[in-house]
């Protein structure tokens, strides 16, 4: 029969008594006496350093209830420790002290040294009624350590409990699973937030050991030294401490701290050049452990020079003094550490202290270090703080029930997803407990807490790279989803490491009918604080694709809002923003509805992240608003069209990845041949068809701004996939309604403003007219050309117009006389490039100018073949400017080259007779560096009176045309009436 079996019950008194178990003792041994007459599970003990673990863990096993024979194990984390705990349990000597255990007999105890590699080493462990070891000798392991009998060990205890969760104690706990596991630490959390396995059954608070004299507050002595005498400086600070302490007649040793053995060698070299006598302890040194702990006790050493092994389990109660040359990375482990020297010691060994650089601190601890802390309050404050978060993360885990079937192999405890996730606007109510089903992976968890606004979702899959083959390289490929639903808006939040995955989860959970909330919605988490910005990314007016070609970042550890250009702000909107904000959290939004951080958190926290951001939304009047930059970035939500559109474009960045259009009946239709016609617009609606080269209808798309999706295929026939190129040769297919709201058009209005997606962003009060450069006069003054007739017809009388040019002759001549040396094409009919195009040298590089022309229309009720009256009329604007901004289509796209060759010869011509020669041109121009112009052409605008006040119509449709134009980095001109010394040569009319 073992020890433990032999004694009598223990009887703990029905309160601590003075002279008896400590406050933190008495509450543990009853919370593990209750604890395991109802569970089997492991329990978790927190208790601080110093209150007394060693003395409980040697009581546990008179209170455990356990029939027969009970043989303990116990798990230390060093050799130091093990010592110490082999002691005690031999030696019982804490539990005699309290009066609780009277017997004269002590328990058989074995301080096991080396592995138990085969299944006799384990038996002859039964010969003890103790074995106390490190976790290596216990941990079965291939060719190492076999695995234990299953009846061996009836208790097992562990020292330093948050260890418990690293691979090679783990082993050794799960290799025990019939015994009882009683987990003891100060601190029970890890800086890898992996979980501790057990039920934290009691913590006694910090504050509370300070109450109760089991902790004495710590004085934090700050050093101050230049770059590279943190050493020196640390080592001449505590020698002044240990100097006034002999003075004083104190005997505090100093233990000193680094984290490399090379270090802790050369500082005690330079320690006892500074009179004080330290030794060194790390792994190397087991064998001298003895003697130097002897010495340091007898007061032979000033202190010792740890590496890590000292941290934590080590008592020796002179220890007042801690030096520390590479500070703690860590929360817990700064704590155990600091625990060191803090536990409660006789008199004549002085108050506790710590010294370090505080410079040489910039991570989590940086706390602790900051302007003139009180150690007093501040350490209490932080462990009590971390322990009551461990505890109620904990049982925030517990609230979630698994669904699906799903296995219980996820632990929800150690998950941290980045505070971000993108926001959607829901038709309909959302069940986060649907079940789901994930096409090429396993779903492992899916989890909903108790109230049902809050989902995590895991996956995983074996994946293999492309470069390997053979199944050489398989790895597991897990995804993070999580969701939340916040039901009063109903608005849906989510998070996922795979945009693939998330699409596929939430198509079953809320069904296709939800879109991203506008940027403007999300702007809300900048308001009303000290904003930094740090990066900017600047999408022009319209582009508003996942990676947009014409796009500017902006990135500084400063902040950009000097850096902004103000005339940025009239032709870009931004696409992601992120700032520091009130000089400590990093927050950002872009325009795909995403709102994002740079940090991570439990789930806990990414609820009351979610809920919070969530709200703001919900608040939110959708205006754009960036504290301190141009007023110009500003965009409002579409409540109504302001006025009717001039033009309407695709997406830029779908032009650049040559979507095409494909139908059930085979037929396509690539981007680049498609028209987008406007039918029908009122203030709230616009109807649209998309027409081919031909001009025949091929579908249609209905907008209505007072819809949260508000691009919606429209029509029978409407059924189109969209097909889209990818840098990586992988094609991406769309259905028709997915391609409309991932990628919206872009509306240009009549007033100068711009609608895209579900933001209105209005005209530039940047301008009041196009600036100078854009107005282009015509060589010859227009004194040759009939503005009335924009082209000739086949088998017109051109006698009437006493010999005229038309506009597209005219403006032939103008681009021969603007350009070195150009070719010009006619590209006139439906589906043109341009009108008028012209190629050729202006400086150092070619320049593809392409002119949109628009005759004039005549008098009303005035005869045939009257000259029109110069005027602002925008029934002459109106058409071409639309044409101008929906021409950018060709600008830089990578088949420009490609579509010269094709209507060469076919539609197109070259007018000067070197058709050769421009084809040859077009075997290089693909490497060439070239610079491009869009030219409106309307030669009876009268464009020489520059506006001072605000703008007119005419002026509205210009500046949108500039706007768009100089967002696709186009240079833009106007070709009009400029010479206010003719003007009486013709009639005049007031603005129209």
């Amino acid at each position: 029969m073992s020890y433990f079996a032999e004694q009598p019950p223990l009887l703990l008194p029905s309160r601590p008594a003075a002279n008896g178990l400590r406050r933190a003792q008495h509450g543990a041994l009853q919370a593990v006496g209750a604890h395991f007459t109802s569970s089997h599970e492991p329990c978790l003990l927190v208790l601080p350093t110093g209150s007394g673990k060693t003395a409980v863990m040697t009581a546990v096993p008179f209170f455990v209830p356990e029939s027969g024979s009970p043989r303990v194990l116990v798990l230390t984390p060093s050799r130091v420790v093990r010592k110490q705990v082999v002691d005690e349990f031999r030696s019982l000597s804490n539990l005699r002290a309290t009066g609780l255990l009277t017997t004269t007999f002590a328990p058989k105890v074995l301080e096991l040294t080396s592995s138990c590699r085969t299944p006799e080493d384990w038996e002859d462990l039964r010969n003890y009624d103790v074995v106390v070891s490190t976790q290596i000798p216990v941990s079965p392991r291939e060719g190492k350590v076999c695995p234990p009998p299953p009846d061996l060990f009836q208790l097992v205890l562990v020292d330093e409990a948050h260890h418990a969760s690293a691979d090679t104690w783990k082993r050794a706990l799960d290799a025990q699973p019939n015994a009882r596991h009683v987990l003891l630490t100060a601190t029970p959390y890890r800086r890898d937030r992996r979980e501790l396995k057990a039920n934290l059954i009691y913590a006694y608070s910090l504050r509370q050991a300070v109450v109760d004299r089991v902790f004495q507050p710590i004085q934090f002595i700050p050093v101050s030294a230049e770059f590279g005498e943190d050493d020196q400086r640390l080592c001449e600070a505590a020698r002044e401490l240990v100097e006034t302490d002999r003075q004083h007649q104190k005997e505090a040793r100093i233990i000193v701290r680094t984290d490399r053995i090379q270090h802790a060698k050369t500082l005690v070299e330079l320690y006892r050049q500074h009179g004080l006598k330290v030794e060194a302890l790390y792994a190397e040194t087991g064998k001298h452990l003895d003697r130097i702990l002897s010495q340091l006790e007898a007061g032979e050493l000033d202190g010792i020079v740890a590496v890590g092994m000292l941290g934590e389990g080590f008592d020796l109660p002179a220890l007042k003094i801690a030096v520390v040359h590479t500070p703690h990375k860590s929360l817990a482990s700064t704590l155990q550490f600091v625990g060191r020297i803090a536990r409660q010691a006789p008199e004549r060994y002085g108050a506790p202290r710590f010294l370090a650089v505080p410079r040489a601190v910039n991570d989590m601890t940086s706390a602790l270090y900051g302007e003139d802390p009180d150690w007093a309050e501040l350490i209490p404050n932080l462990a009590d703080a971390a322990i009551d978060g461990e505890r109620g993360h904990r049982r925030f885990v517990k609230r979630f029930d698994r669904r699906d079937g799903t296995a219980d192999a996820i632990s929800l405890y150690g998950l941290r997803p980045y505070l971000s996730g993108t926001v959607y606007d829901l038709e309909d109510p959302v069940n986060l407990s649907t079940p789901v089903k994930v096409k090429g992976t396993t779903l492992l968890t899916h989890e909903v807490i108790e109230d049902g606004s809050l989902a995590v979702f895991v996956t995983g899959r074996p994946d293999e790279p492309r470069w390997a083959g053979h199944g050489d390289l398989v790895y597991s490929d897990f995804h993070l989803t999580v969701y939340y639903h916040y039901a009063e808006a109903n608005l849906l939040l989510e998070h996922s490491t795979s945009d693939e995955i998330a699409k596929t989860i939430r198509t079953q959970i809320a069904g296709p009918q939800c879109a991203p909330v506008s940027k403007g919605r999300l702007s809300g988490v900048l308001d009303g604080q000290k904003v930094v910005y740090v990066q900017l990314g600047l999408g022009k007016t319209g582009a508003l694709g996942d990676s947009v070609a014409d796009y500017t970042s902006y990135a500084s550890s400063g902040n950009l809002a000097q850096a902004v250009q103000a005339n940025a702000a009239r032709v870009s909107t931004p696409h992601h923003v992120f700032a520091k904000v009130d000089g400590a959290r990093y927050v950002g939004f872009s325009g795909s509805g995403k709102v994002y951080s740079n940090y991570r958190g439990t789930l806990e926290q990414f609820l009351t992240w979610s809920t919070e951001v969530t709200r703001i939304v919900d608040n939110s009047d959708g205006i754009l608003r960036l504290p301190g930059l141009p007023e110009d970035f500003q965009t409002r939500p579409v409540d109504q069209l302001p006025a009717a559109p001039i033009a309407v474009a695709f997406d830029h960045e779908t032009y650049q990845r040559n979507a095409q259009f494909r139908w059930d009946d085979e037929q396509r239709l690539d981007i680049l041949d498609a028209t987008l016609h406007v039918l029908q617009a009122d203030q709230h609606t616009v109807i649209l068809d998309i027409l081919d080269g031909f001009g025949q209808r091929r579908c249609g798309i209905h907008y209505d701004c007072r819809r949260k999706q508000p691009l919606l295929p429209n029509g029978p026939g409407d059924s189109a996939l969209v097909t889209l190129e990818s840098a990586n040769g992988l094609n991406e297919t769309l259905s028709f309604g997915q391609y409309l709201q991932r990628y919206p058009l872009t509306f240009f209005l009549q007033d100068g403003s711009t609608v895209f997606g579900n933001e209105l962003k209005p005209l530039s009060s940047l301008y009041t007219d196009l600036p100078d450069e854009c107005y282009v006069d015509h060589v010859n003054g227009w004194d040759d050309c009939e503005v009335l007739k924009e082209f000739w017809t086949d088998g017109e009388d051109r006698s009437r117009y006493a010999g005229r040019l038309s506009v597209q002759e005219a403006v032939v001549a103008h681009a021969q006389q603007t350009l070195d040396n150009p070719w010009v094409l006619i590209d006139h009919g439906k589906g043109e490039m341009a009108d008028v195009i012209a190629i050729g040298r202006a400086g150092a590089r070619f320049r593809l100018q392409f002119y949109h022309c628009k005759g004039a229309k005549p008098p009303k009720k005035a005869p045939k073949y009257t000259r029109p009256l110069m005027g602002r009329r925008v029934d002459d604007l109106y058409e071409v400017t639309g044409q101008a901004i929906k021409g950018t289509r060709w600008v830089r796209h990578p088949l420009l080259i490609d579509e010269f060759r094709r209507r060469l010869g076919d539609r197109m011509f070259e007018v000067t007779g070197r058709e050769e020669e421009f084809r040859a041109w077009l075997n290089q121009a693909s490497v060439m560096q070239l610079d491009y112009e869009m030219l409106v052409v309307q030669p009876a605008l009268r464009v020489f009176e520059r506006q001072d006040h605000a703008p007119d119509r005419c002026t509205r449709l210009l500046l949108a045309a500039l706007a768009w134009t100089q967002g696709q980095n186009v240079r833009f001109s106007m070709l009009g009436w400029n010479r206010p010394d003719q003007i009486a040569a013709w009639h005049s009319s007031l603005d129209d």
